[in-house]
């Protein structure tokens, strides 16, 4: 299998239109947004602010902003709409190249490592991809009809992993159809949260080791921890622990709400629930909840509908105070009732555990199958 820069197939000068000159054009606009909605959006001239790139049917865009989330999209038949993307994407074309196969290979761990190291930026949205370091990466071209093979493989696939994802995504839908069929009628008493809960401020995480499973000591939980396999409800695992902890440190026990409370993470509205003694890191905010008035499970779900970008508060870094959350108003049903509930969701975390297994079987699945497709061994 032959390998070429990537940059052999980069469009540089593919053209512009300013849409706005155009203002009762509909326009199909492929922007970093909309991908990540599920598609190209249609679009009047008048309400695109700046000129975009042409692009055209079958080309294979990359997404140069804040790479380490990877995106690529195949721009797809054209419907007699002129079709235009954000400079935000890096677009390739070629008759040598079967979109299909291209798109699974920008997505590709053998492509992301090199990708990642074009990367410049400051952080957060400032970060990109360098198109002119980015020509240098090479890939490997097998004969067309060989890359139609491979990419016929991966989108077999990736099928299954998609089918596991969307079977959690219902899961999680009927948790929260649950939990408003349970008590959406506002039966209950109003309280603030001030006064069913009690908040920690995450602080300075002490020393800690690598953490394997001990079932003693306090798991040291940073934001990164809430992403981490097996973690996407209850934090069961930390990077690292410690057998003893600070004054200073800022500690919940099992069933205290986790959520970030600075920066970037809060618009991520990531909630989770811990299982044992653990100390927050300074980006963190514990909600430990007073367990004679309302249930660890009750209070979780709640803040799962709740928008925490709604309270934030900082012009430059978005923050998350105690006095932001203590006076928002909670509905509180009788204990035996959020008992009840979390009795039902503990079945339904039950399989969504089974799923979560079986996604990770699909995910090692396609990780395997992809690195030999471009090693040429399928």
């Amino acid at each position: 299998m032959r390998t070429v820069p990537v940059g052999e197939f980069m469009v540089s000068r593919g053209g512009s239109v300013n849409p706005s000159i155009f203002p009762e054009e509909e326009f199909e606009l492929y922007s970093i947004p909309a991908h990540d909605r599920g598609g190209p959006e249609i679009v009047l001239g008048s309400k695109i602010g700046s000129a975009k790139q042409i692009v055209q049917p079958g080309d294979v865009m990359v997404s140069k902003i804040i790479p380490h989330i990877r995106r690529s999209r195949i721009v797809r038949p054209r419907e007699g709409r002129r079709q235009i993307a954000s400079g935000e994407w890096i677009v390739f074309r070629s008759g040598s190249l079967y979109p299909n196969y291209l798109r699974h290979l920008l997505l590709s761990d053998l492509f992301h490592r090199q990708f990642m190291n074009t990367v410049a930026g400051v952080g957060g949205s400032l970060v990109r991809a360098r198109p002119e370091q980015v020509k240098s990466i090479a890939i490997p071209i097998p004969p067309l009809e060989e890359q139609r093979r491979i990419a016929a493989i991966l989108d077999q696939a990736d099928a299954l992993r998609a089918e596991r994802r969307q079977n959690l995504a219902r899961l999680d839908a009927l948790a929260r159809a649950i939990f408003h069929e349970s008590f959406g009628s506002e039966q209950g008493v109003l309280r603030t949260l001030g006064e069913v809960a009690t908040f920690v401020g995450g602080a300075s995480l002490p020393g800690g080791l690598p953490f394997a499973d001990q079932t003693h000591g306090t798991l040291l939980l940073k934001v990164s921890d809430m992403n981490a396999p097996g973690n996407e409800a209850k934090i069961k695992t930390t990077a690292l622990w410690t057998g003893s902890v600070t004054e200073r440190s800022a500690i919940v026990g099992a069933g205290a709400v986790v959520i970030p409370k600075r920066g970037a993470s809060i618009a991520t509205n990531k909630k989770r629930i811990t299982t044992r003694r653990t100390a927050l890191d300074p980006n963190l905010m514990g909600i430990q909840p007073n367990s004679d008035v309302v249930t660890s499970q009750y209070l979780y779900e709640w803040f799962r509908s709740f928008d925490l970008s709604t309270i934030t508060s900082g012009s430059t870094v978005p923050q998350l105070n105690k006095q932001d959350l203590v006076p928002i108003r909670i509905n509180v049903p009788a204990i035996s009732q959020q008992i009840e509930f979390g009795q039902r969701q503990l079945k339904l975390d039950t399989t969504r555990a089974t799923v979560r297994r079986a996604l990770a079987v699909n995910e090692e699945l396609f990780a395997s199958v992809q690195s030999r497709a471009f090693r040429g061994e399928l």
